[in-house]
Parts: C-alpha cells; structure tokens; sequence
C-alpha cells in the first residue's frame, strides 16, 4: 500500500470492499481463527492509517493481539501497526510499549524477522514527537545501520525524511534539506507516491524556516495533491496548515 503507483487503486479498491474485510475479521476472531485474523489485520492496518480510521483499526489489531498465539513474524507486524496507529493518536506511551515489545520478538531468538529497521524509525517518530530529540535521532540511526535498510532503499529513504524533521529541530535547515532530497529521489524512483508527498513535506518545512515562503508553499502545494489523492487526511491537514503559513503576510485572507 505504500509504494508504487498503484497505491491510490489498491486504497480505493479496499475502501469499496471494507464492509467485507470488517465481516471476515469479525467471523475470524468469533471462530477463534486467530492467525487468519491477524493476517488480515496486519495486511489492513496501512488502509486504516492512511484513510484516518485509527480507532477501528487500533481495536481490531489489539482484539488480534490479544486472541490467542500468534507466529512471531505475524505478532511483530500486528504491534508495528498498532503502535503506528497509537502514535497518530498521541499515545505515545502506549506506542512505545509497542514498538519496545515488537523490537524485543526481533531479538536473537527470532533474527529472521527482517523488522527491526521499520521499528527504530517508527519507533523514533515517537520520541521526536514527544520531544526527545537525542533518542529520536539514535534511533533514526540505528535503523539506517540495520542491515535491511541497506537492502530496501525504501525503507532508508523513509528514515532520512524523518532525519529531516530531526535536523529541523536542530535548527540544521540544510542538512534538513539535503535529506529530504536524498529521501525524494529514491522514493521519486520506487514510483512511491505517498513517499514522495512525505518528503516534499518535509523539505518544504526547511524552506518554511530558512525564509523561502514561497518555495515552502509551492512544495506544500505538491504534497498536498498527493496525500489528498490518496484520501490520507492526516498528512493533507499538516500541508493546509504549513501553505496558511506561508500566505499569511502576503495574502491573509487566503491564509484564515
């Protein structure tokens, strides 16, 4: 769901047939099928993240965690999603712990799992929105040094667009910048839509703070096609938010 340019059809196409995936996942987990469950939540849980039903998609990933055994790689994936999901709530406590167990299922009894990368980043947007710089910026790093990062450019391109937040922070507005570029480029290549959009985001953060309005704004403006596009709110709301920003001296009005 998060990469290549048929993302936009395979949400809508989930979007349509929702109903059906909420009814097998109800009948799953009454049946006490709890494996057939979790990999239906586990392949569901970007839909619910993407198109803002964090509620929904938290409770059944939490009723699949909590139903019976699972396979390690599977119960891996479920708390990755649920922590996603507790992250854009706001819970960072409760994501943390699941992201703190998630990485403890990838230890040496489990080296298999080819996780741990995917969990540092998302596991540092957690300590970057709760305000810990330094941990964040660890973990962004150590997830760049797994060996699965340097395997799937993908995932390395997401973790150096969140580096660009981190170096915001930092009041580090080029190197921000430059990472945000490195990410768009790889992301512009994978023809991965919604990462692209990410990156453009976030770079045009950096222009917003180093005093190019309107670079930020027409970046904003890209970004902001993308995620509506692809029906992820969350994403589109923040690019509304930075364009008011940028037009607010210059047209006001348009920014209110």
């Amino acid at each position: 769901l998060l990469s290549g340019s048929h993302q936009r059809r395979l949400l809508d196409q989930i979007a349509e047939h929702y109903p059906n995936f909420r009814s097998s996942l109800a009948f799953a987990l009454e049946e006490q099928d709890f494996v057939s469950a979790a990999r239906l939540a586990e392949g569901l849980w970007r839909f619910w993240e993407l198109r803002g039903m964090l509620a929904e998609g938290r409770s059944w990933l939490e009723r699949c965690l909590k139903g019976g055994p699972l396979p390690p790689e599977l119960r891996v994936r479920l708390l990755d999603g649920a922590g996603m999901l507790a992250w854009r709530q706001g819970d960072f406590s409760d994501a943390t712990r699941y992201f703190g167990e998630a990485l403890a299922c990838c230890g040496a009894s489990n080296p298999t799992i080819p996780m741990r990368s995917r969990l540092h980043n998302h596991a540092g947007l957690v300590e970057l929105f709760s305000g810990n710089l330094a941990a964040a910026i660890s973990d962004f790093e150590v997830a760049l040094a797994e060996p699965e990062a340097a395997q799937c450019p993908g995932e390395a391109a997401a973790v150096r667009a969140n580096l660009a937040l981190a170096a915001i922070e930092r009041g580090r507005l080029f190197e921000a910048m430059r990472l945000a570029e490195e990410a768009l480029a790889v992301q512009v290549a994978g023809g991965d839509r919604h990462g692209q959009a990410v990156c453009l985001l976030h770079r045009a953060i950096a222009l917003y703070y180093s005093g190019e309005p309107s670079s930020a704004a027409g970046e904003a403006r890209v970004a902001a096609g993308i995620f509506e596009e692809l029906g992820d709110n969350r994403n589109l709301s923040f690019c509304l938010l930075l364009l008011a920003g940028c037009l607010a001296e210059t047209h006001p009005g348009l920014a209110v």
